[in-house]
């Protein structure tokens, strides 16, 4: 059958469209595929990027949030003795017995060993609030750790954790009455340092008096707070000094002397 010069356009037309859509099929839709890869790919790593671009954003925040932290460690740590102080603690009561007037018969002090220190006192009035309590207070003069408590803000007290310490007996001499010690009892409470009176005791006999009082020191390893603000500065890593030409040590030669 012979084909008029339209259908022969017609059919060109068409084989080249079949062979179009074929070429999209085959070339086309694969490539197309393979960019809503790459652009899916390139989402994640862009979800990626701008969660990494956050946080470090707020590192300076957590740095300075370290630099507060070590500031409170190094105030807080101010407060306990070392571990080395056993012999000195000695040398300081004594000097303190003798410049109050206070006769030491005898003094000792265990060896270190690990306590547990407790948390915090807090008196006991300042621990409740009920509402006729709270109903009662019509000019607001509860102390504020009332109203913390009443309003679920107060802080609660952890459990007290383990230190080192070390415990002083004194026996004194001619302890008549208990005035006579409350220089101590003074010089522990006014002390910058972490200071416990477990027990105390006084007797007469006769016109004498004896006496006794042991009394606990807390002691710790410091943290070198200096040190780790340097490695916090320099991004974690320790800073170390520059050796110079003259400390290098000369390099050693194994080579045999020449014959």
């Amino acid at each position: 059958m012979k084909l008029s010069y339209r259908d022969k356009v017609i059919a060109i037309v068409l084989i080249v469209i079949l062979i179009i859509v074929a070429g999209s099929i085959i070339f086309v839709k694969p490539m197309m595929d393979k960019t809503a890869l790459a652009q899916a790919e390139l989402d994640k790593i862009q979800q990626e990027k701008k969660s990494v671009e956050d946080k470090i954003a707020t590192l300076e925040t957590i740095k300075q949030g370290i630099r507060n932290d070590l500031g409170s460690i190094d105030e807080y740590q101010q407060l306990f003795f070392t571990e080395d102080y056993g012999f000195e603690m000695e040398r300081e009561i004594r000097a303190y017995c003798e410049e109050v007037g206070l006769s030491v018969r005898d003094l000792t002090f265990s060896s270190s060993a690990t306590n547990l220190l407790p948390a915090a006192y807090v008196p006991s009035p300042y621990w409740l609030a009920y509402e006729m309590k709270m109903d009662a207070d019509l000019y607001a003069q509860l102390p504020e750790a009332v109203y913390d408590l009443w309003n679920k803000t107060a802080y609660a007290r952890g459990a007290g954790q383990q230190i080192g310490s070390t415990t002083y007996n004194i026996a004194f001499n001619d302890i008549t009455q208990w005035e006579d010690l409350m220089p101590l009892f003074d010089r522990a409470a006014t002390h910058e340092k972490a200071i416990y009176i477990p027990s105390y005791s006084l007797s007469n006999v006769g016109e004498e008096g004896t006496s006794s009082l042991a009394f606990t020191i807390y002691h710790i390893v410091p943290m070198d707070v200096e040190q780790v603000q340097a490695a916090e500065d320099n991004d974690g890593v320790l800073p170390t000094d520059e050796v110079s030409a003259e400390e290098t040590p000369a390099e050693v030669s194994t080579d045999e002397p020449a014959a």
